[in-house]
């Protein structure tokens, strides 16, 4: 088609690149034996699943322990291949939260917890040859930030233009609290 109206050459945009990580001592991969103060890894999945919805390219880079020089070394090793990097967990503020502190270290972060809820810890930023979603390690805080910033953002650099999310009205059966200054998002169905 391109030919036939004299058209030689035309600009594209190639097809991101996106690493996927959960962090956690606590996770156990699908099919894995249950163990005393484990639980199954959720999240991983979810974005792997949510993510072949998209024109991109995934690489599944399983599950990283609370290590920093582990967490680092998978940051460096994912920073070389991909665009995008997408990790779920680590955070937050708790003891053994790595992540924010080595993205902090390996590269910018641009944000840092939203007025959000579900979703408050949330990292956003680049390191050398990729940009980083560090999203909260709660599935259903995964899923929200996800669909609210992630894929925003995977279209932008994607060069796809700008779409609106589907938004209906509803009125609910009961009240609903919300914090003034932050967007709250409630199940329904």
């Amino acid at each position: 088609l391109l030919s036939s109206l004299g058209i030689s050459h035309i600009a594209v945009f190639r097809q991101l690149r996106v690493a996927v990580l959960t962090t956690g001592d606590e996770l156990l991969a699908a099919g894995a034996a249950p163990s005393d103060g484990k639980i199954f890894d959720s999240n991983r999945p979810l974005l792997l699943a949510l993510l072949q919805r998209l024109n991109v390219t995934i690489k599944d880079l399983g599950i990283i322990a609370d290590n920093p020089d582990q967490l680092r070394n998978t940051f460096l090793n994912a920073d070389e291949w991909a665009d995008v990097i997408i990790s779920t967990g680590g955070v937050s503020v708790g003891d053994a939260d790595y992540t924010k502190t080595v993205l902090d270290e390996l590269g910018e972060i641009n944000f840092w917890k939203g007025a959000i809820k579900p979703g408050k810890p949330f990292a956003f930023g680049k390191l050398k040859n990729s940009w980083f979603f560090g999203l909260p390690g709660n599935p259903v805080s995964t899923a929200v930030t996800y669909h609210q910033l992630v894929v925003p953002g995977l279209r932008k650099l994607s060069g796809a233009p700008h779409h609106s999310p589907l938004k209906l009205n509803a009125i609910t059966q009961s009240r609903l609290k919300k914090h003034p200054g932050r967007i709250d998002f409630q199940r329904g169905l």
